[in-house]
């Protein structure tokens, strides 16, 4: 892993933007990488995910041919793309599992171990995907495929798929330690030395390259859950602010905020129309052209605040 979304999207992570370009390219910037993440997202795990089956799959065939063994070019082909498709399925119930028991400091143990437990269905969606898919090209080849032991391979395979669990997951924290990094990240200005955290301004401090600039907190359209931090939407700009959604929601209704699903607050001086859904749910279109949707448990009460 907000953003806008679009109609009937749950709001995804949202990174943050500046207009520095992305080291090792000539025209890319985060402004871009914002305005179309999950299109850069895609395309960065199609490569990644291409890349291993390309690799994995030659290393596999000149092994055969070393050791002087005769094997189909389709066959470590097949073998590493039905693996691969399988965990391409998975990184979004991935992500979303990571997003909701983050590995933080504080929950590290209690959310290492749901972590662990949830890597056993992962893995036995992996081996079910993949041999389903051998077996079926296999098959259609009418040809014989013999995995094995199915103990000892649910046994060797687990080992294999904890590792790749973990990769993915080191993935996602690089990505976001990166972009935090290169964006910056906002913290409440106090209002001198008797402010405390229950008495903070309508203003952030947001620090980006050596460099502080004010935020006002009007400003702002909405505000997403990314993890630790919650994504202050500013026009195309984000910018982290280590909070909860709860704190936040206490501390902006009384400046005309409000809750509208359990990921998401919005300025309600931004709202341009509300779009009813056909699960009672609600599309609520902003000022700025984003999107962010209303959950069923919020619409009355959104639909009262606006009158």
């Amino acid at each position: 892993m907000h953003r806008a979304t679009k109609q009937g999207q749950m709001p995804e992570r949202a990174w943050p933007v500046t207009n520095r370009v992305l080291p090792g390219t000539n025209a890319m910037t985060f402004d871009d990488y914002q305005r179309r993440p999950r299109v850069w997202q895609s395309l960065f795990w199609c490569v990644l995910v291409g890349l291993v089956i390309l690799v994995n799959a030659t290393t596999q065939l000149m092994e055969w041919q070393r050791a002087g063994t005769q094997l189909p070019v389709w066959a470590p082909f097949l073998w590493e793309v039905s693996s691969a498709l399988a965990w391409t399925l998975l990184i979004y119930p991935m992500h979303r599992f990571d997003r909701r028991f983050p590995l933080q400091w504080g929950r590290l143990r209690r959310h290492g171990i749901y972590h662990l437990l949830f890597s056993l269905p992962v893995s036995l969606f992996h081996v079910g995907v993949m041999f389903g898919l051998r077996f079926l090209v296999y098959g259609l080849l009418e040809q014989d495929y013999n995995p094995g032991d199915w103990g000892w391979v649910l046994v060797y395979e687990y080992r294999k798929d904890i590792l790749v669990y973990l990769l993915i997951l080191s993935v996602f924290y690089t990505h976001d330690f990166v972009v935090s990094r290169l964006a910056g990240e906002a913290a409440f200005v106090q209002e001198g030395e008797e402010a405390t955290p229950d008495r903070l301004s309508d203003r952030v401090l947001v620090k980006k390259f050596g460099r502080e600039f004010v935020v006002q907190l009007q400003s702002v359209q909405w505000l997403a859950a990314n993890g630790n931090y919650v994504n202050l939407h500013v026009g195309e700009r984000v910018y982290p602010l280590r909070a909860t959604m709860a704190q936040m929601e206490q501390r902006l209704e009384p400046m005309g905020f409000m809750r509208v699903h359990r990921s998401a607050i919005v300025n309600l001086r931004a709202i341009a129309s509300l779009e009813p859904l056909e699960n009672g749910e609600a599309l609520i279109h902003l000022t700025e052209g984003q999107q962010v949707k209303c959950s069923r448990n919020y619409r009355d009460g959104l639909k009262e605040r606006l009158r």
